[in-house]
């Protein structure tokens, strides 16, 4: 047997005859009731590369971790993890790790130089969203093939420089936290050259940070809900941008400058095609928008607007553009739909 699946099986521990299973290599445990890992045999499983305990009552991820030898995706996801140790990072072969919705609050720092050398440079894909976490775990930065960071409902305030210099993360999802502003102490040209999504939705910023608009690769940004009521000329700098969302905030009006974001390139593919401006307070329709040759949606849902003007004809033929509960009176509302 390679795999085993044995979830929503109301299991509190495991059968010893699973020690027999040499070639086992993707096991379910998911939606059980276990509260510990270390009564799973998991030294009798060497070939085991896909591990999945979600949905259980676990609360934590003891030393039987680094028997792991060839596990390559650990799901810990909804238990009751409070800690993460020290040793999932001594895991060989280990790419994927999820622990959300836990209750954590603190990864362990490895307790000596011998420790953090050991620490594992092959995980690629780290969940830790929907936890207690005050900061970013210290070791993540270390990690240096991580390509992509999941950290979003989290209590984090500050973003570490380093995140935004790793040079393979592609993704970084910070959604849901406290963070007011990203740091502005960067060499802009060490800046990560791979990183193409970024969600900063549900935070505090009030305007589209600096070192954002420098990321070269960046494609798809999310601001949505913070505190943003301008938008700065630092728009400009976003040369791959593709998808923009800023709905949910205090924009009043959206400057002419946006436009420039696609008129900086000479590749025009790489312009914006999405922009998400619903539940703003913008009073007129961005006329930026008019200009956007490759805009393929827009979404002024839920404004102020009560004018479209005539130069909407210039917009693309095939744009979806979304004007849902805003006060239109020119031209009447029977004429929009």
């Amino acid at each position: 047997i390679r795999s085993l699946k044995l979830s929503n099986c109301q299991l509190v521990s495991l059968p010893r005859s699973l020690e027999n299973l040499k070639d086992l290599e993707i096991l379910d445990l998911s939606r059980n009731n276990l509260t510990t890992l270390t009564a799973i045999p998991v030294r009798s499983l060497p070939c085991l590369k896909s591990f999945n305990v979600s949905h259980n009552r676990i609360t934590a991820i003891g030393d039987v971790v680094k028997e792991m030898r060839a596990l390559q995706n650990l799901d810990a996801s909804y238990n009751k993890v409070e800690e993460i140790p020290h040793e999932i990072l001594e895991m060989e072969s280990l790419e994927a790790f999820s622990c959300s919705n836990n209750k954590i609050k603190r990864w362990l720092d490895a307790s000596n130089e011998e420790e953090q050398d050991r620490a594992s440079g092959t995980l690629k894909f780290l969940n830790l969203s929907n936890n207690l976490l005050p900061e970013v775990p210290r070791v993540v930065k270390e990690l240096k093939n991580l390509s992509l960071i999941g950290l979003s409902n989290n209590r984090i305030v500050e973003v570490p420089a380093a995140m935004l210099l790793m040079k393979n993360l592609k993704a970084l999802i910070l959604g849901g936290n406290k963070i007011a502003k990203l740091p502005t102490d960067l060499d802009l040209n060490r800046l990560s050259p791979t990183l193409c999504v970024i969600d900063l939705s549900g935070n505090e910023l009030d305007d589209l940070p600096l070192a954002l608009c420098f990321l070269t690769s960046l494609e798809r940004l999310d601001l949505k809900h913070n505190k943003i009521s301008t938008l700065s000329e630092n728009v400009k700098s976003c040369k791959s941008l593709s998808f923009l969302c800023i709905s949910g905030n205090k924009l009043k009006q959206i400057p002419p400058h946006i436009n420039s974001v696609s008129s900086l390139r000479n590749d025009t593919s790489s312009m914006i095609e999405v922009i998400a401006l619903a539940e703003n307070s913008l009073s007129h329709f961005p006329l930026a928008l008019t200009q956007m040759k490759q805009l393929k949606k827009a979404d002024l849902s839920n404004n102020d607007i009560n004018v479209i003007p005539q130069s909407i004809m210039a917009m693309p033929k095939d744009v979806k553009l979304n004007l849902r509960d805003n006060p239109i009176i020119d031209p009447p509302l029977q004429v929009c739909q």
